[in-house]
């Protein structure tokens, strides 16, 4: 049973007057009780500044719209005009959103969209209303600058801290889009960062649905990709790419265009901009920029992939194939687990190099991630090693097909791999074999998942994925459904952290010249090397371009 100590607790917190006067309080007889009489009388006190204080502050309230004071604007732009307003029912300062007279109905289910979002990163939604003609938008008022602000006065980011502010607003974006919603305008202006340094998502007055986009041009020149100054459709991948250009300000003070022109050719490497940015960071970020859509990541998974690498003080190699495949593969590994320890440890750390290379007719040359490729050249890949391996090889092409390339029973060679050099897909009745490549796609994408340990876990997602046939190609019209139900299956662990010990992974994506004589997607071809030499040892060594 609750004592009058507990009832008399839940009264001040829900802020209901006690009358301390009654004699039958007990404040004589209980000490207790006369130390929640004066904490009362601390809080009531404390609770009356505060009302004064919000009284104080709308006093000079310029006009009301719905249920709200309004007292201040913060800002105006194209999409209307940001005021500081009180929210009496909330009891609550509030920011709301004036939209420019027109379509409030419109305006209006919008809002109702935007109000279903629920995350840390994303301004809150409260409210929503057409008054005079006019609709309106409340939100959620962040105390704090916005990242234009905080860079003007402290100067660009380190890198760790740009990052993981951009790693955020992507896990944001990736909720906003599968709502089927697009920010629409994300730049520095627009991402704010509170007292406790969250960063959070404004200005969602730009947002429209993904097939409800406005026919006029709307966001911030600087931040938009060639093609949207070109009158393309806004896309999803545009938030992601106005996002990249975020990232690129944070890092250097400056935007990829520099003072030039704002369309396709323009861009200023940020690297040259920042010289002692790591690497592979400016790699990542100049990839998003790149003029043509395909050339950049495929999705925001990707991207947020690519950053996380190029920032992690783990060293991995490039790569770039399809992010729910590879999100899920290496969460897998991750879960499987490791078998016991051996009784003692090897001598040196596990070592492992990746590398494609095509053969020309006239050799082999290496291939680096995102090059241009002769789809009629078969393809190899070459793995150094220190120590054994299981493999894992995967591909998928623009149309979504996606196959298993190695392990593959009627290949020659198995799990695991030994230590050395080993060339994949190998020698087949004395021949060197590579695949080749489907003429009919665009671009293909390779996952490459190198494991000092088995992954029985992993290997039973992949078994209901069509194999690679030796003797002709498995994927095709009839053979869709099987890859598509794998790759829904393993989209779930996208979100997953990608860390495992001595676990690597490199993606590559290549993109396909115009060839008049198209295969059927991947299969298993002969090279084309002098005379059809026997495999009698280790393939020639590449030829690297120089």
């Amino acid at each position: 049973m609750r004592n009058r100590v507990e009832d008399l607790v839940d009264q001040m917190l829900d802020g209901s007057t006690i009358d301390w006067d009654q004699g039958d309080q007990g404040l004589e007889a209980d000490p207790q009780l006369r130390g929640l009489q004066a904490l009362d009388r601390v809080f009531s006190a404390f609770s009356q500044f505060g009302l004064a204080a919000k009284e104080a502050d709308l006093a000079d309230a310029s006009f009301a719209f719905d249920k709200l004071r309004v007292y201040g604007r913060i800002g105006a732009g194209g999409q209307g005009e940001v005021y500081r307003a009180y929210d009496p029912i909330l009891q609550m300062r509030v920011a709301l959103k004036l939209f420019p007279a027109g379509d409030a109905p419109g305006w209006l289910a919008e809002a109702r969209q935007l109000a279903r979002l629920q995350h840390p990163h994303i301004v809150r939604i409260f409210g929503a209303a057409i008054e005079n003609g006019r609709a309106g938008l409340w939100m959620e008022l962040v105390d704090g600058p916005n990242l234009r602000e905080v860079v003007e006065s402290t100067g660009p980011m380190p890198p760790a801290e740009a990052v993981g502010i951009v790693l955020n607003l992507i896990d944001a974006l990736s909720e906003m889009h599968a709502e089927g919603i697009l920010h629409g305008d994300i730049k520095a202006e627009n991402v704010l960062r509170d007292q406790d340094g969250r960063v959070v998502l404004s200005d969602l007055g730009a947002a429209h649905g993904i097939s409800a986009c406005p026919p006029i041009l709307l966001g911030t020149a600087r931040y938009m990709a060639p093609e949207l100054l070109d009158g393309a459709d806004r896309l999803p991948e545009h938030d992601r790419y106005a996002l990249n250009v975020l990232l690129y300000y944070l890092l250097s003070g400056e935007f990829p265009t520099g003072d030039g022109e704002l369309t396709a050719g323009g861009v200023i490497a940020l690297q040259q901009r920042v010289p002692n940015l790591p690497s592979a960071l400016c790699r990542t970020i100049d990839r998003e920029l790149a003029i043509s859509p395909r050339a950049r990541h495929a999705s925001l998974a990707h991207y947020a992939a690519s950053l996380q690498r190029a920032t992690s003080s783990r060293r991995l190699l490039p790569w770039s194939a399809a992010a729910g495949v590879l999100a899920a593969l290496v969460v897998m590994m991750t879960t499987v687990g490791s078998p016991p320890a051996a009784d003692s440890a090897p001598a040196e750390a596990p070592s492992a190099e990746v590398s494609f290379v095509a053969d020309s007719g006239d050799g082999l040359r290496a291939v680096a991630d995102g090059a241009q490729l002769d789809p009629n050249l078969p393809l190899l890949l070459r793995l150094q090693s220190n120590r054994p391996n299981w493999v894992y090889i995967l591909n998928r092409d623009d149309h979504g097909r996606e196959t298993l390339l190695f392990p593959n029973v009627d290949l020659p060679v198995a799990n695991p791999l030994p230590a050395g050099t080993t060339w994949l897909p190998g020698a087949i009745e004395g021949l060197l074999r590579g695949w080749a490549l489907d003429g009919t796609s665009r671009a293909e994408d390779f996952v490459v998942i190198v494991s000092p340990a088995p992954a029985p876990g992993l290997e039973q997602l992949l078994s209901s994925w069509p194999r690679l046939s030796v003797n002709g190609p498995t994927r095709g019209v009839s053979g869709l459904a099987p890859a598509n139900a794998a790759g829904q299956g393993l989209e779930q662990w996208l979100q997953g952290e990608m860390t495992a010990a001595n676990l690597q992974v490199w993606r590559y994506r290549f993109l396909m010249m115009e060839s008049g004589n198209a295969r059927s997607p991947v299969d298993v071809v002969q090279l084309a090397l002098a005379a059809n030499q026997e495999c009698a040892g280790p393939f020639p060594p590449c030829q690297h371009p120089q």
